[in-house]
Order: structure tokens, then C-alpha cells, then sequence
């Protein structure tokens, strides 16, 4: 708290100064730029956020009329700067903003930085705080044009969950990978299923802020997909394609600090999804649909989904964000427990360890983690996990595979924790965003995975 209170007061401007953009054939080149200035108005530190999104294999050429799509790109860009100091002047020098606008981009940063803000022990900021101003004129949204509904968007992270959704596309509908910055399991998954055609989006941060973290300014988690979300929304433009469908479940709506607004998973959640698609329809373009395929299903739905995938799939794919990057599992963080909890319910023991290298259930080192994911603890792990009622069917399954020899593990856990068990989870329906061809395609998957 002393720290914040310290930096925003030796850095209370932040501006965001610029962008700029080329588009050549199906390629998209850009450059947002912003400023971090002290209390006498002079600049104390430049920053830059280089992107490319380009559509590798496409024959379509890209739609150049971007010019309100990529200043609000800088817009949440603007955030992983800003949150160095949490400056409450930010001013906008390459556009304008509405109050309704002003306003959204407000909740966005209370709601998307709220892990941010608790782990940094800061407890009295408020979105009210942010006052945004203006030197230039509005964006005008982009001219109406003709879009494809044969076609859908679906950002592939080399993930159980973007997986999940191809299963469920294919055969249906041709699907167009999305990759940012794509590594090992992504590329891997997309040789593997012939998707040889994909949207690639290249995004790289100033290093400063590297330095800056490391000299005790504030660093902590962004609304990550809220990010992606508007390079989506570019690239649907461009290459005129109607529907981005993200890999989203139910439980990302569950806060990860249980009774708080705290939520690891914001920008992931259903609330997120109906205001992006509100804004976009205001100030954008209002054709474009953006929506989650797997937000009717809970974790032990997708997971039973995933579980019937090929075989090569499942030593391909990676869900542990310290390992993805080297194409390995670190099995050692809350995001690798969890999945394996998840997919053991519907998998062999023999099949888990063939796929982690381990049973994770027998690592004492992962008990607090374990304690917190089975709700034993307030605060669940600051990661993209499901809900602690997804997490005790899932048990309460492996138990009784397990019954004859329990891995150590289930010495911290009872049945009594379950609320609802695996049938009943099987059943669930939660609300969606859904246009009636998707809202199909998943009433057609759920009558699947109960029979």
C-alpha cells in the first residue's frame, strides 16, 4: 500500500500518446505508444507495444477500415503500463472517449485488475478514481460490411479447453485457428487436425517494464483475455468473419476469493462477454459476434469431452502456464493439479501418469494447493481453475476408482465436501451468449454426454 500510494503520487499522469498501422495483403502492422509522466507534467517514461496479426495461408484480403478497432487495441493495451503506478490522470491524445465509453473502460479496470489490486494490498482504489480525458475527436465506427457466417474464429492456446471446442466445431463448421504468440502444444495440436490455414497475432511489450518491475514498481496479473478480445475482433474484421468463439466455461464466473468480486478470471467471465459485445455493438461493428462455445458447460463436462479425444492429442496438449512455453508440465502449480483432478475422473491412473509423468495425487508438496482447490481454504488459486464443486465430484469419482489403494492426497479430503455429484454436474446447463446454429451444436453435445 505505501508503495502504490508512493508511485502514484510521484507518477500521477499516464497518457496514452498514439498508434499507428499498416495493412498489406492479409497482414496487419502496428504500434501503440504512452507516457508516463511525474507531478510537474514532464515525461519520465516512453513505452511501445508492437503487433502484427496476420492470416497465414488465407486467400481473403484484409478489410484496411480498422481505425476505431485499433485505438481501443491501445486502449487495453494501455493497461499493462498503466498499473506500474495506477496514475489516476489518464489522458488520451489519439482519440476520444464518451462518458458511457469512459465508463466502461472503468468497470474494466476495477473488475479485470481486481487480483491485481488485492495482492498488491491496495484497498482503497476505486474505478472512480481513473479520470480519463480527451484531446481529440471520437472514432467513427468502420463502414457495415459483408461477413461470412460459414466460417468461426476459435483462439487455440494448446489447452484441454480451445480443444474441447474444435471437437465440437468439426464436421460442423470450418474452423480458423487464432494464435498469439503460439507455442509448441498449439502449433503441434493444429499440424495434428489439418488446420493449416490460421489467424496469427504477434504482440510484444516494451521490455522497460521489465526493468521497472524489477526496480519495485507494481506488477501483477491483467485481464489477459480482455486483451485478447480486441485483437479477435480485428482480425474479424479484417478478414470478414462473423464469429469468434472462445473456450470460456461456467466456472469462470466463480470469484477466486469466494464471497468478494475478486475473480483471477474476469475478463473470461459471462459478465465480461455480454459488455464486450455491447461495446463492440455501440462503438465498433456491430456484426461481429463474440462468444464463448463451452460457457453453457461446467469443468467436468469439457473435461469428459476432452477425455474421448485421440490419443496423440492428449500427449500434445498442455494446460500449465509455467510449463507451455517449453512444451512440458511443470507438475507442480495449481493449474497442473487441477487438470489432472479433472481428467482422472475420465481417465485411467495409468493414462494420467503416461500424460504428467507423475500421479500428482501422491505429491506432498502440493497440499496447500489441493486444500485450497477442494474449497478448504477462503482463497482459491490465482489461476484459470474451475469451481470447488467441480473439483469434489471429480474426487468423490477417483475415489471410488481408487477405493482399493487412495493416493496420499485424499488424506487431506472427505466426501462430505461434495455438493452435487458427477451425474448431476453432467446434466447442468448455465446460461450463454449463444446464436441458435452454436446453442445446437451444444444442446446436440450435452444429450452426448449424459448417454
Amino acid at each position: 500500500m505505501e508503495r502504490y500510494m508512493e508511485l502514484k503520487g510521484k507518477y500521477p499522469h499516464f497518457v496514452y500518446q498514439d498508434y499507428d498501422y499498416t495493412v498489406r495483403d492479409h497482414k496487419l502492422e502496428g504500434r501503440c505508444t504512452y507516457v508516463l509522466q511525474d507531478e510537474s507534467g514532464e515525461s519520465a517514461f516512453e513505452f511501445f507495444t508492437l503487433f502484427a496479426i496476420e492470416f497465414i495461408g488465407g486467400e481473403v484480403s484484409a478489410d484496411a477500415d480498422l481505425d476505431a478497432l485499433v485505438f481501443n487495441l491501445g486502449l487495453v493495451e494501455a493497461i499493462s503500463y498503466w498499473k506500474l503506478t495506477c496514475a489516476p490522470q489518464f489522458t488520451i491524445k489519439c482519440g476520444g472517449l464518451s462518458d458511457e465509453q469512459k465508463d466502461w473502460w472503468r468497470k474494466l479496470f476495477q473488475k479485470g485488475l481486481s487480483e491485481f489490486f488485492y495482492l498488491n494490498n491496495i484497498t482503497d482504489w476505486e474505478g472512480s478514481q481513473l479520470q480519463f480525458t480527451t484531446t481529440a475527436e471520437h472514432k467513427t465506427a468502420p463502414a457495415p460490411r459483408k461477413y461470412t457466417e460459414e466460417k468461426v474464429l476459435v483462439p487455440i492456446g494448446g489447452g484441454k479447453d480451445s480443444i474441447s471446442s474444435v471437437e465440437i466445431l468439426k464436421g460442423n463448421i470450418e474452423i480458423v485457428p487464432v494464435v498469439m504468440n503460439p507455442i509448441k502444444a498449439s502449433t503441434d495440436f493444429m499440424a495434428y487436425e489439418g488446420l493449416d490455414k490460421y489467424v496469427k497475432i504477434t504482440r510484444k511489450l516494451d521490455p522497460l517494464i521489465i526493468k521497472l518491475n524489477a526496480d519495485g514498481f507494481l506488477n501483477g496479473h491483467i485481464p489477459f483475455s480482455a486483451v485478447l478480445s480486441f485483437y479477435t475482433m480485428i482480425a474479424a474484421r479484417m478478414y470478414g468473419m462473423k464469429y469468434i468463439a472462445l473456450s470460456n466455461e461456467s466456472s469462470a464466473n466463480e470469484p477466486t476469493i469466494l464471497g468478494t468480486d475478486i475473480n483471477h478470471q474476469y475478463s473470461k467471465s459471462l459478465e465480461y462477454e455480454l459488455d464486450i459485445n455491447a461495446y463492440e455493438t455501440d462503438y465498433l461493428d456491430a456484426d461481429i459476434r463474440y462468444f464463448s462455445l463451452l460457457r453453457p458447460f461446467n469443468e467436468y463436462q469439457i473435461t469428459k469431452i476432452f477425455a474421448g479425444v485421440n490419443n496423440t492429442v492428449l500427449d500434445i496438449f498442455r494446460s500449465c502456464n509455467k510449463g507451455s512455453k517449453k512444451g512440458i508440465w511443470c507438475i507442480k502449480c495449481p493449474k497442473c493439479l487441477f487438470t489432472y483432478i479433472m481428467i482422472h475422473a475420465h481417465l485411467p491412473l495409468s493414462k494420467m501418469i503416461e500424460i504428467y509423468g507423475n500421479d500428482l495425487l501422491e505429491d506432498k508438496d502440493l497440499e496447500g494447493y489441493f486444500l485450497s482447490l477442494t474449497g478448504q481454504r477462503t482463497e482459491k488459486p490465482f489461476e484459470c481453475v474451475g469451481t470447488v464443486e467441480e473439483v469434489n465430484a471429480a474426487l468423490q469419482v477417483i475415489k471410488q476408482k481408487r477405493k482399493n489403494s487412495l493416493p496420499h492426497l485424499f488424506t487431506l479430503w472427505d466426501s462430505s465436501l461434495v455438493e452435487r455429484n458427477a451425474e448431476e454436474l453432467l446434466k447442468e446447463v448455465s446460461p450463454s451468449n449463444h446464436e441458435p446454429f452454436f446453442a445446437e451444436l451444444i444442446k446436440q453435445k450435452t444429450k452426448d454426454l449424459i448417454n
